[in-house]
């Protein structure tokens, strides 16, 4: 009989068991207390970079639109709108 697998060199075959023993766990951690220290301090830096980038470009889009409206006023600047129409241009 034929086995389920195809037989190649490179194909290394582990048993499976039911209740694995504590021979069987790996021995080390994949999980390093500096590399994890590292990331967390990186991630918080991230963070608080673009906090402080969005908040500059909040402030300076509601500089920019308060300036407009002050020099809006004072007449300083005129903004074209679309063209208004009456009832007696239409006739």
């Amino acid at each position: 009989m034929s086995s389920p697998l195809p037989s190649s060199p490179n194909l290394i075959a582990y048993p499976i068991r039911a209740n694995p023993q504590a021979d069987d766990l790996p021995t080390e951690s994949i999980l390093s207390p500096s590399q994890l220290t590292f990331g967390g301090l990186c991630g918080i830096c991230a963070g608080v970079f673009v906090k402080k980038g969005a908040k500059l470009v909040a402030f300076t889009l509601g500089a920019g639109y308060v300036l407009m409206q002050v020099s809006c006023r004072r007449r300083d600047v005129a903004l074209a709108g679309p063209p208004s129409y009456s009832i007696s241009d239409i006739e």
